[in-house]
């Protein structure tokens, strides 16, 4: 592999990665619905650890394929990104509401399901960032936005 496709795979995934980051150090989403206060700081520290090697992988197999990133991947993305945060949501008020049978219940839907759907939408905002810097910043053949 060149240096050039080195050099836009790593950078990819660090520019991708910095809303992760930010959202780590400054968690925007603390006392939301969107985030249990206890769980945020790991979750965020988690997903920016996973987003930049997902990046790193989604990225790579870009440049592999030389293929230009769809309008529909990065609609998808998007898509993806929205049910996760509205899923986080729906699991908060869910508990906030009382709902919770038994402390197995709440160990598994608010330390387990909704720590990992919480990093998984982060890493796809993540994601949706890398699609979009690599359809505006790819090669000559996929600097625009191809549409499907």
């Amino acid at each position: 592999m060149k240096f050039e496709g080195l050099i836009k795979i790593f950078g990819t995934a660090a520019i991708s990665q910095v809303v992760n980051f930010l959202n780590a150090v400054f968690q925007p989403f603390d006392g939301t619905i969107f985030v249990f206060n206890t769980w945020q700081a790991i979750a965020s520290k988690s997903a920016v650890a996973v987003g930049f090697i997902a990046v790193l992988v989604l990225a790579a197999l870009y440049q592999k394929w030389k293929k230009p990133v769809s309008a529909r991947a990065i609609i998808v993305a998007v898509l993806i990104s929205g049910l996760m945060l509205a899923a986080c949501a729906g699991i908060y008020v869910l508990l906030s509401s009382g709902y919770a049978p038994s402390p197995t219940f709440l160990f598994w839907v608010r330390d387990i399901i909704w720590m990992l759907l919480y990093i998984a939408m982060l890493v796809m905002v993540g994601i949706t960032i890398a699609l979009v810097f690599l359809s505006l910043f790819g090669d000559a053949s996929s600097a625009r936005v191809q549409k499907k």
